[in-house]
């Protein structure tokens, strides 16, 4: 059991107080997301979608390409000509595709914007997890603490005939599995700890520093303010902008029965009279029969455009009830953790008062040993309490389009995405 405790808090102590290169990054979420978002493939990915479609912005107004006819002749042949020949669209299809390639430039902007909001919530669970794993680790280290203090005293008692064989035994099996505890959360620590330092794309060597306490993130909102935000998420902006598209597409579909202007340098040399011909000449070309093939998929593109529009109100609808069931419970843990945190700093007091009053005999050893773990279980669950507050916090930011809180870093920002 020595080696146990021994152990135990040498590992404790290792996580909890050495600092390295680079800790400072984790003590600060604000810092933390921003080191993830740096280096995230899905954030990459994002920015390379992003950076493919302004290409497609700036080919989206070109016209066709010229083409040059060369002629080479062979037999009884009159003439070889050749000619350059240049078409250009002139029923407005450069401008709708400027128009359709803008909108889905401005998707793929807003897409990434919603990767960039849904990789922060993750990193800044996984930040949470790391300040849970430590406060549940202090107090582990705390309750061993006071069971080795508590042990002196019984054992103290016990030499000098004040308790029994019995109850000084009791004492050291307590003690006993409170080290097993400060293993366990120790353990469950360093979990925590390598998971934050995975995440972000540092080494697994590195330290992490102890993280400030969080604070709500969203203190002033309502379930009105929440509900309305939903629309404004850059999810559901994204898939607005991807349906205008659409109706532009369609557009340009339509335009597939417009005029199109065409201009052509010619030069022929006729084999019979030896003479050459050369000049230009401008057309005007269009489509004189397609049997409905045109307005059919022009009806056809119009009609998916229509269903995406409805995928549109769909997802606000689903994402508005998910809000609603999500503040309620929020409101129920707002609650709670008030409670818990009246409730935890009152057995604080209690703890502190029966490891006293035992060491003076004044208490027996099951009020002593009743008193330390009803502190124990109020602090973890005002902590599980806090988990879960701070959880559906995050919930409601990644579910709405609420403004992402400053302490959290400017996540929707997005930095400038060419290579």
């Amino acid at each position: 059991m020595v080696l146990l405790r021994r152990t135990s808090w040498v590992l404790l102590w290792f996580i909890l107080f050495s600092t390295g290169v680079g800790a400072d990054t984790f003590q600060n979420p604000g810092d933390y997301i921003a080191a993830v978002l740096n280096q995230h493939p899905a954030v990459l990915k994002g920015r390379k979608l992003v950076h493919a479609a302004e290409f497609g912005v700036k080919g989206s107004t070109l016209q066709p390409n010229p083409t040059v006819t060369l002629a080479a002749t062979a037999g009884d042949a009159g003439e070889s000509s050749n000619a350059l020949t240049q078409n250009f669209e002139i029923s407005g299809q450069p401008k709708l595709r400027w128009k359709q390639s803008t909108a889905e430039l401005e998707a793929v902007k807003n897409q990434l914007r919603s990767t960039r909001r849904e990789i922060a919530a993750r990193a800044y669970r996984s930040w949470l997890s790391y300040w849970q794993a430590r406060q549940l680790a202090e107090l582990a280290a705390l309750r061993s603490n006071v069971f080795l203090e508590v042990s002196r005293a019984a054992r103290r008692r016990y030499e000098v005939g004040e308790i029994s064989q019995n109850e000084s035994l009791r004492v050291e099996l307590a003690a006993a599995q409170s080290e097993v505890a400060l293993s366990k959360a120790a353990a469950d620590l360093e979990a925590a700890r390598r998971d934050l330092l995975l995440l972000s794309g540092v080494g697994l060597e590195e330290d992490a520093a102890d993280p400030v306490d969080p604070v709500p993130l969203l203190p002033d909102c309502s379930l009105e303010a929440a509900l309305e935000a939903v629309p404004r998420h850059p999810e559901i902006v994204a898939m607005e902008l991807q349906e205008e598209a659409l109706g532009f597409a369609s557009e340009l579909i339509g335009k597939e029965r417009g005029p199109t202007l065409g201009f052509s340098l010619y030069r022929s040399k006729l084999f019979r009279t030896s003479g050459v011909e050369q000049g230009a000449q401008l057309s005007l070309s269009f489509p004189l029969l397609d049997w409905g093939r045109i307005a059919n998929r022009q009806k056809e593109a119009e009609e998916r455009a229509g269903a995406y529009a409805l995928s549109v109100d769909e997802a606000v609808l689903a994402r508005r009830q998910e809000v609603s069931r999500t503040w309620a419970n929020l409101e129920a843990a707002r609650r709670n953790k008030l409670l818990l945190e009246t409730q935890a700093a009152r057995y604080d007091e209690l703890a502190r008062e029966s490891k006293v009053a035992y060491d003076l005999g004044m208490v027996s050893l099951t009020d002593a040993l009743q008193t330390e773990a009803s502190f124990r279980d109020a602090r973890a669950e005002l902590l599980e309490a806090q988990m879960e507050y701070f959880q559906l916090e995050l919930t409601l930011l990644e579910r709405t389009g609420l403004p992402w809180p400053e302490s959290l870093g400017p996540v929707e920002t997005l930095e400038h995405t060419y290579e």
